[in-house]
């Protein structure tokens, strides 16, 4: 009996299946147990539940915004009393085809952030963030690699404990300005932690005098830099993220595209301006701690 696919209609397979029942019956077998091992070793079977989400897009819509912490706390109520796996509370959600596991306890993040880190210190992919924001090279959005074992290993020589205890006098200073701040204008205390974290942070990094007012444009610069970051990086902010083609879409095009690159542009004068003030002060002897300082001379 000659067979072929273009000569199977639905008829003839009913037909096939009544004259050899024997042969209908182990194919169907087969292919069940072909689904049952290909189910048991899919990585998916493992991950912890989420909500459903729409097709496509998953729960991408739902994500969208600043207070992304209040939907997981929701989500967290209702899946998290079913997941438990060595303690710890996780939540699989996906947006347009990529997963995203939710650690819902600091005691999870710990065990798996920070005690499993030669496992999971990889970053996930961020086009805006990482890539246009940043231009590839902010550690925070590294992938693991060799260029993430350089920055890690410079960020911990220019911060080892011999090199922070020659920041005691940086740290003391801003200590001063702080609580004069919060004694003379105690209900302003969050500009004055914003501020004191600002100036400490820039007195370290490229050795600037300490910012002694909250109005401060480099203040401004340093938190608006940040924010961008921040808001670039949560979950769902571009949908280049999901639609990884869309960063080949001309700039004049896309807006988003086109607003990330001109900050990229801005940050990064600002901040090689700060480096080159650094080397020139250094040049002219002036030797004082920062970790900038640290990695030039390291460099040399």
């Amino acid at each position: 009996m000659s067979i072929t696919l273009k000569s199977l209609s639905p008829s003839k397979v009913i037909g096939i299946s009544r004259q050899h029942p024997v042969l209908a019956f182990g194919t169907a077998v087969g292919f069940a147990i072909f689904l049952a091992a290909r189910y048991l070793k899919s990585p998916w079977r493992k991950l912890p539940p989420g909500p459903r989400g729409l097709p496509l897009l998953g729960n991408a819509l739902q994500l969208r915004g600043s207070q992304q912490w209040l939907q997981f706390t929701k989500w967290k109520q209702e899946f998290g009393t079913t997941l438990f796996a060595a303690g710890e509370r996780r939540l699989l959600l996906s947006a347009a085809g990529q997963p995203i596991v939710v650690l819902n306890t600091q005691k999870a993040a710990a065990d798996l952030l920070d005690r499993r880190s030669g496992i999971y210190s990889d970053r996930p992919r961020n086009i805006v963030a990482a890539q246009i924001l940043c231009g590839g090279l902010a550690i925070v959005f590294q992938n693991y690699g060799p260029l993430w074992r350089r920055m890690r290993r410079a960020a911990h020589e220019g911060l080892s404990k011999s090199v922070v205890e020659s920041f005691k006098t940086t740290q003391s200073n801003e200590a001063v300005i702080l609580a004069s701040g919060l004694l003379d204008q105690p209900a302003m205390m969050d500009n004055h932690l914003r501020r004191v974290t600002a100036s400490m942070i820039m007195s370290v990094t490229y050795d600037t005098p300490p910012i002694v007012s909250e109005t401060d444009p480099g203040i401004k610069a340093i938190n608006d830099c940040v924010a961008r970051l921040m808001r670039a990086a949560l979950p769902g902010a571009h949908f280049v993220e999901f639609f990884p083609w869309m960063r080949h879409i001309p700039s004049r095009f896309a807006k988003w595209k086109r607003d990330a690159e001109y900050w990229y542009e801005k940050d990064s004068a600002m901040f090689e301006t700060l480096f080159d003030s650094v080397r020139e002060k250094m040049s002219r002897g002036i030797d004082r701690p920062s970790l900038v300082g640290t990695l030039i001379k390291d460099a040399e």
